[in-house]
């Protein structure tokens, strides 16, 4: 997606297929929005953002922010399997 779509999106506001979130403070509504989107049509997760669609920055760097969603996400693919056996 280009960059002038993204902020398109971020001035039409949230709606089903576009969510803002400040950060990963909280990583179950970061987890249950791209789930939602994986479950539709998709979506544009937008970190940084107030729920206006201003943007704030996030106080991490791309790397660690990265790197947090990775953990997250195989954290939670391993509870999924888990609990399917």
């Amino acid at each position: 997606m280009l960059w002038e779509e993204v902020l398109k999106r971020m001035e039409s506001g949230e709606s089903e297929e576009t969510e803002f979130k400040r950060g990963l403070g909280d990583m179950s509504a970061v987890g249950k929005a791209l789930c939602a989107f994986a479950n539709t049509r998709g979506g544009l997760l937008v970190l940084g953002a107030d729920d206006a669609g201003r943007v704030v920055g996030v106080a991490e760097d791309a790397g660690s922010v990265g790197q947090r969603l990775t953990d997250f996400f195989q954290n939670e693919a391993r509870i999924a399997r888990r609990l399917s056996d």
